[in-house]
């Protein structure tokens, strides 16, 4: 029942009208978007700890970074992580953000299980602000988006892609 309730809340917020980002500076006609900032863009998170942090220092300068909005239930987003562990070598230059707006013990579970945690270059945040939900329009999990070194917005990743389309697009 509490999933089925977590499962709603998702929905509810990825469906409801596209709240704005507090950031004034790139207000535009249409929201603060992916489509109008390219950018890495600048939310509020809570880490594991539930520290409160900002998107942007989670970030590595000189590195890739690959946003990976996920569901702890959702059978792609734990096919997705199997995918990412099992070719590390290849992602070895990248730093993944894997964000979700479920509650930090999910997140922290999801990692355990699918040993996220085990790797310096994956870092799990819980978007309890639903931010990156908005920005990136989500309709579908997993959502995959891949910024260059300078953090500009390379990719979207595409429905079913095959994890060698991910690795092609990192290096």
């Amino acid at each position: 029942m509490k999933q089925i309730i977590t499962v709603l809340s998702f929905l509810l917020a990825v469906f409801s009208t596209n709240a704005q980002a507090d950031n004034h500076n790139h207000q535009q006609e249409g929201g603060f978007t992916v489509d109008t900032y390219k950018k890495f863009p600048p939310f509020p998170l809570l880490n594991l700890d539930s520290a409160r942090v900002n998107s942007s220092q989670a970030i590595e300068n000189k590195k890739k970074t690959v946003v990976v909005y996920f569901s702890p239930i959702c059978n792609h987003c734990q096919h997705l992580a199997e995918d990412i562990t099992g070719n590390m070598k290849s992602f070895k230059n990248v730093k993944f953000l894997f964000i979700s707006s479920y509650n930090i013990t999910e997140i922290k579970t999801f990692a355990n299980n699918y040993g996220l945690n085990k790797f310096k270059n994956i870092s799990l945040f819980q978007d309890d602000q639903y931010k990156f939900v908005n920005f990136y329009k989500l309709r579908s999990l997993p959502g995959i988006f891949v910024y260059d070194t300078n953090q500009d917005f390379l990719a979207t990743m595409p429905d079913h892609f095959k994890i060698e389309d991910l690795i092609k697009a990192v290096n």
